[in-house]
């Protein structure tokens, strides 16, 4: 069985555009939040409020990326609500978490492979 035929295609979408390093960093930064809990999750609110920190450090205007149903890209903003809930929607629409009524989880988008937080650490030096 090939990579591509377990994960959606639609997967590496954010990894592959113009905010490849912010969707990586904020990956890993909600990784770490969620790694402590048994069920790799936090609440929806706890995980918009750490998008929220990081985009307010990284104090740099950003356009959210076209989302490919017909959307165009987005005018620059640095208001950290508007970046933290469009970069964790499209990290929803493309697989990366999972929203339940009562919490977000960071998926594992590779079953198979339980160190997927090193490799992007490793990819993110690099």
């Amino acid at each position: 069985m090939q990579l591509f035929e377990l994960v959606s295609p639609r997967l590496f979408r954010p990894l592959a555009g113009p905010n490849r390093a912010f969707y990586a960093e904020l990956l890993l930064l909600l990784w770490e939040e969620c790694r402590h809990t048994a069920d790799y999750s936090i609440s929806r609110a706890e995980a918009v409020s750490r998008a929220e920190d990081y985009f307010a450090a990284l104090a740099k205007p950003l356009a959210l990326d076209a989302d490919g149903a017909g959307d165009e890209d987005e005018q620059p903003t640095r208001d950290p609500h508007t970046l933290a809930v469009g970069f964790l929607l499209r990290l929803r629409r493309t697989g990366w978490l999972e929203e339940t009524p009562a919490a977000m989880r960071v998926k594992r988008p590779l079953p198979l492979c339980r160190r997927w937080p090193r490799c992007w650490k490793r990819w993110k030096r690099s």
